[in-house]
């Protein structure tokens, strides 16, 4: 088991190799993206967060449209954990994610 001190280690570790980006409204962190690039191979979006008094206002998407305005020539993909928001968006499910426990 994990502690708390534990898991923020290993998600600033995680941070460190990924590629990140923030939208900030009048001062306010209203959305990131946190994505990995598998070099040639896709690039994988890990979390998509919008702060929930600035979410229906296009965030999440003006950030997904970030990630693939950085990489025109790569595949993005989205492991998502929250379908109906991605389907909202009409993007294409391609495939599926398996936890090994």
């Amino acid at each position: 088991m994990c502690s708390d001190d534990d898991r923020f280690t290993r998600y600033k570790e995680a941070l460190d190799q990924s590629i990140s980006y923030v939208l900030i409204q009048d001062e306010s962190l209203c959305g990131y993206i946190r994505c990995h690039n598998d070099y040639g191979n896709g690039v994988y979006v890990y979390d998509l967060l919008v702060d929930q008094k600035y979410r229906g206002q296009g965030y999440g998407n003006l950030l997904m449209t970030k990630v693939k305005a950085e990489f025109p020539k790569t595949e993005i993909y989205v492991l998502s954990g929250v379908d109906k928001y991605y389907e909202k968006l009409k993007l294409k499910k391609a495939g599926s994610i398996f936890e090994i426990k």
